[in-house]
């Protein structure tokens, strides 16, 4: 397969893959960068043999592209709380703040909810490895870590 080939197909698919790639990052500027990456991994990739492949390879790298990029903001200081942004000097007291959130956690949630959200902070596994050892669907190990942070957020904003 040619090289106008690929192009071809990636021109066709172009509004359907922004698209979806806008619905994973929420940003439209990003959903560019992340579409002309994908872009050039399948022109550069050893798949002119089948135009099939091109047209899913398009769809399982931009995918995996914006997993990539979304990992990077995961821990951004900008979702933390005020509170927690504040860096302090003493150790002692950035010990505190952490264990007052996880007692949060543990408190307020199921030992189950609390549980997944251990894996995704403090074991940093991804929400398919949470899915996996938890037998639930990646959806679901995603809404119970988002209403955990939202949790702790609204108790550091009220405390």
């Amino acid at each position: 397969m040619s090289n106008e080939i690929v192009t071809d197909i990636f021109l066709g698919m172009r509004q359907r893959l922004f698209d979806m790639a806008t619905a994973i990052l929420h940003s439209d500027a990003e959903a560019e960068d992340i579409l002309h990456d994908a872009f050039v991994k399948t022109w550069e990739s050893d798949i002119r043999d089948d135009p099939r492949r091109a047209s899913g390879s398009l769809v399982v790298t931009l995918r995996n592209l914006c997993i990539d990029r979304l990992r990077r903001r995961r821990f951004s200081s900008d979702d933390m709380p005020a509170d927690l942004r504040a860096v302090s000097s003493d150790p002692l007291e950035t010990r505190d703040r952490i264990q007052w959130a996880m007692k949060v956690i543990d408190t307020q949630l199921s030992p189950h909810a609390a549980a997944v959200f251990r894996m995704y902070v403090v074991e940093e596994l991804d929400y398919e490895e949470i899915a996996e050892r938890c037998r639930i669907s990646v959806d679901s190990a995603r809404a119970i870590v988002s209403r955990a942070r939202k949790l702790l957020r609204n108790k550091f904003r009220n405390e």
